[in-house]
C-alpha cells in the first residue's frame, strides 16, 4: 500500500507545477488512504487541497463536495486556522456555483476566525473575496466597508494602502458615515 504522506507530497509538487489533474488525483488517493487509517485530520487536509485543485479545473460541484464537511472536522480537531481556510475554500466553491448567500456566510465565519487568530494574510484575502461578492450582489457600500476593514487590519500599510484607505473613506463622508 502506498504511503499517503508520499502521495500528498507528490500531489503538492504537482499542484505547484500547475498539473491540477494529477494533483487532484494524488490528493484524492491520499485522502482515501488517510481515511482508511483513521487519520481524519490529514484526510480533511487532503479534501481541502483537492477542493482547490478542482476549482482550478472548473469542477466546482466536485470542489464543493470535497470540502463540504471539512470545517466540522477541523473544528472537532481544534484546528482553527485550517477551519478558517476550509471555510474560505468552501465559500469559493459556493460563489463559483452562484450560491452567493452561502458563500458570504462562509467568508464571514472565516474572517471571524482569522481575526481571532490574528492571521492578517488570511483575513485580508477573505475580506477581499467577501467584498467581491458584495459588489456582484449590487451592494457597493458593504463592499467598500469590507475593503476598508482589510486596509485597517494591516499593521504596516503601504503608501498605496493609505491612499486606497483615504479613497474608500471619501464616499462615506458624503453619506455622513
Amino acid at each position: 500500500m502506498p504511503d499517503p504522506e508520499v502521495l500528498a507530497e507528490q500531489a503538492l509538487a504537482d499542484y505547484n507545477a500547475g498539473d491540477f489533474d494529477r494533483a487532484s488525483l494524488g490528493f484524492s488517493n491520499a485522502h482515501d488512504l488517510f481515511l482508511a487509517s483513521d487519520n481524519l485530520l490529514r484526510a480533511a487536509e487532503m479534501s481541502n487541497n483537492l477542493c482547490v485543485c478542482l476549482l482550478e479545473l472548473d469542477r466546482t460541484s466536485e470542489a464543493l463536495a470535497a470540502v463540504r464537511d471539512t470545517p466540522i472536522t477541523f473544528h472537532n480537531e481544534d484546528e482553527l486556522l485550517l477551519k478558517a481556510q476550509s471555510l474560505g475554500n468552501r465559500a469559493m466553491a459556493r460563489a463559483a456555483l452562484g450560491q452567493a448567500a452561502e458563500a458570504e456566510s462562509d467568508y464571514r465565519a472565516a474572517t471571524d476566525i482569522f481575526r481571532e487568530l490574528g492571521h492578517g494574510e488570511g483575513l485580508q484575502y477573505t475580506m477581499q473575496a467577501l467584498s467581491k461578492i458584495q459588489l456582484q450582489q449590487g451592494r457597493p457600500m458593504e463592499a467598500l466597508n469590507a475593503m476598508q476593514s482589510v486596509l485597517d487590519s494591516k499593521s504596516k500599510p503601504s503608501l498605496r494602502d493609505r491612499l486606497l484607505s483615504w479613497l474608500f473613506k471619501f464616499p462615506m463622508r458624503f453619506l455622513g458615515r
